[in-house]
């Protein structure tokens, strides 16, 4: 018990942007602690720690020479999950404080090791070519995700069956975003949209429907948790799908959820941003349209995909001209440059943004 345990290992090579090999290491770490936390206005210890995550060793690019690694990047694709038990203080098994402990440990593994953030060994010479693109993580897409409506929500926080004031949260790796509160509503409509960059297709998304109550305070009606993108993406129809909510107690199964309270209907949109422009421009378009749709009418799924190779889903714009197989290459090489040169600026403007 007083041992990290470290598997099972996985591993997988994918061409991204140059080869890569990627290991995939299952860490469960429970132990006895004596450790002593200082808040100020009280201190405490916790008695007995445990974190359960996939760490992921990323060595990228594969070189023609010595010292063939360039680099290795070591991170967590998602947020590793934590439970903490203490002790010498009551208060410390309060809902507020817990939650104020765990966000300052979350918050600081998310800054540490959690996609974007990771942490670079590089044994490439720095003049090599394309030095700096192995030091951090780019984007392989964009996820708008439309929290549509709810059905069925009932208040968790009172004896009395009651309807909530109820709000949506979204968290993917280190991005979260809520939706406005919606006031006694069973059956609230949020109609709210965000964006977020995604890293690895990989990632799981944690949807969470929270209440507030008379005196401010939020609790959880239900959540959807780790729940990958990918899945996500593939799952949504044109008109949005329909997701159960799970309640907040855990059952003896790691990540699974007791019951079923209320659904969430979503919609989800994806821009590829690893082939080509086309991915930024249906995105830039979209966002300068007063009427948006979702579907998944351009987002195809490659069928020589393999379980170590599930993040090459690719975005066809669906109205792109088709191609001329007697086209002058000539002609095509100026049309070419053009679009690279476009798709510089659009991911430009999207990091400024």
């Amino acid at each position: 018990e007083n041992y990290p345990s470290f598997g099972p290992i996985s591993a997988c090579s994918r061409t991204v942007d140059g080869l890569e090999v990627q290991l995939d290491i299952c860490i469960n770490y429970s132990t006895a602690t004596n450790i002593v936390l200082d808040f100020g206005f009280a201190s405490f210890g916790i008695s007995h720690l445990k974190i359960n995550g996939v760490l992921s060793l990323r060595f990228k690019p594969i070189l023609s020479e010595l010292p063939v690694l360039a680099a290795m990047q070591l991170l967590f694709l998602n947020l590793p999950e934590l439970d903490l038990r203490f002790m010498n203080l009551e208060i410390a098994n309060s809902s507020l404080v817990r939650n104020l402990i765990f966000g300052s440990i979350n918050g600081a593994l998310c800054d540490l090791l959690v996609l974007p953030n990771i942490i670079n060994i590089s044994w490439a010479d720095p003049s090599h070519d394309g030095f700096m693109s192995f030091r951090s993580v780019l984007p392989c897409a964009i996820m708008r995700i439309f929290v549509i409506e709810g059905r069925g929500l009932f208040a968790r926080s009172s004896m009395m069956t009651r309807k909530p004031d109820s709000y949506v949260k979204v968290q993917l790796g280190t991005q979260a975003a809520q939706t406005k509160v919606v006031n006694r509503s069973a059956n609230p409509v949020w109609g709210s949209e965000f964006d977020f960059l995604v890293y690895d297709l990989q990632q799981h998304i944690n949807i969470s429907v929270f209440e507030v109550d008379y005196s401010g305070r939020a609790s959880a009606i239900g959540s959807i948790r780790r729940l990958p993108v990918f899945t996500l993406a593939a799952d949504s129809g044109p008109d949005g799908t329909w997701h159960e909510l799970a309640t907040g107690q855990r059952t003896n199964t790691p990540g699974q959820f007791q019951a079923h309270t209320g659904k969430l209907l979503l919609k989800i949109m994806m821009y590829d941003l690893l082939t080509d422009a086309v991915g930024l421009e249906r995105y830039f378009s979209n966002s300068c349209t007063a009427t948006r749709t979702c579907n998944l009418e351009g987002f195809v799924a490659d069928q020589r995909l393999t379980d170590a190779e599930p993040r090459q889903l690719r975005t066809v714009a669906a109205d792109a001209e088709p191609q001329v197989e007697d086209a002058d290459m000539e002609d095509e090489e100026p049309e070419e440059a053009e679009e690279e040169e476009a798709a510089a600026e659009a991911l430009t403007a999207l990091e400024a943004a």
